[in-house]
């Protein structure tokens, strides 16, 4: 049995030789044309992978929580501060909360819960990482913070307003 006609290094050679051709004929314009395209389908491919890793926050609405975050770069440090502490090893139904004071006057409530665990596993352990990738959408996507979830567990912030 032999092989196919066209390899996929021929197929590529030949989209070589009559890009080639073609920019020879038609000049820069057509390449620059071609190449204008090629990016924009890159960049849509990069942009759709990268929503596929997202965490979506359930945001809190005004109703739920009036009080808005007054500096969005406390938070985030708060975040990666908290999550040194938050990360490690929960069973089912362990809780672990915090507050930070901020700068601006504000307190930062923090709450983590297993609250399920759907592969009967027992525990489960929260890497730093995740921690700080679960807390953070509800700073950056959320006015007035909010919940975010992965198979196992709920991550909670909220700013109000006063000190801890």
């Amino acid at each position: 049995m032999g092989l196919p006609a066209i390899f996929p290094w021929d197929l590529f050679s030949f989209l070589h030789y009559a890009l080639s051709f073609l920019f020879s004929t038609f000049g820069r314009l057509f390449f620059l044309s071609i190449h204008h395209k090629i990016m924009q389908i890159l960049h849509c491919t990069v942009v759709v992978a990268g929503l596929a890793n997202s965490v979506l926050a359930k945001c809190y609405s005004t109703a739920e929580h009036k009080v808005a975050w007054s500096n969005k770069g406390d938070a985030r440090n708060a975040i990666n501060n908290v999550c040194r502490d938050f990360a490690g090893q929960y069973k089912l139904q362990q809780q672990k909360s915090t507050c930070v004071n901020s700068s601006s006057g504000q307190r930062y409530e923090f709450y983590t819960v297993m609250d399920q665990d759907p592969e009967k596993r027992g525990s489960y352990r929260l890497e730093l990482d995740e921690c700080i990738e679960r807390f953070e959408p509800n700073v950056e996507s959320c006015e007035r913070g909010g919940q975010t979830t992965n198979k196992f567990m709920t991550f909670t912030l909220i700013p109000n307003p006063g000190r801890c």
